[in-house]
């Protein structure tokens, strides 16, 4: 998946602009910031004078992280979830799914689905192709194959 076509797409559809950062949040946020950033993977928020979305991802991740995590973001905003600012703290590292907010799921599964499409994806599993081959296809860590395995499964 080519991540600046999605961009244009999300842009299109959704009539605004989406900036995006890499940022390290651990030296960025202050003790007096919102707790939830401090802990972040990633978040996304919404500029209503500038209409405008900021997606910010955590800059001392892997690069396979950050292209997870970018897209994640971008579902947040295509499903209609940032009323002010959506952040993320279990997005890709560990895929625990349960006890998580259920917009963090949906936004996960969105981002799975749009990573590894259900085509291609079932057709290669089927096939045999191991999960470290898959991951390497689809430029998503191990993780990531194995939680859209578990999670959305391989017709």
């Amino acid at each position: 998946m080519n991540l600046d076509s999605l961009l244009r797409f999300v842009k299109r559809e959704k009539n605004v602009d989406i900036k995006f950062s890499q940022l390290n949040f651990s030296t960025l946020l202050k003790e007096n910031d919102i707790a939830e950033l401090r802990k972040a993977d990633g978040f996304v928020f919404y500029d209503k004078d500038e209409k405008a979305y900021y997606i910010a991802i955590e800059s001392e991740k892997s690069t396979l992280f950050k292209r997870f995590a970018f897209v994640h973001e971008l579902s947040h905003i295509l499903l209609n979830h940032v009323n002010n600012v959506q952040v993320s703290t279990h997005i890709a590292s560990d895929f625990e799914y349960e006890g998580i907010d259920e917009k963090e799921n949906e936004a996960n599964m969105f981002a799975l689905m749009l990573l590894m499409p259900n085509v291609s994806f079932d057709l290669l599993y089927k096939r045999g192709m191991r999960v470290e081959e898959l991951a390497k296809v689809y430029k998503v860590s191990l993780e990531a194959v194995l939680s859209r395995i578990k999670l959305v499964g391989a017709e």
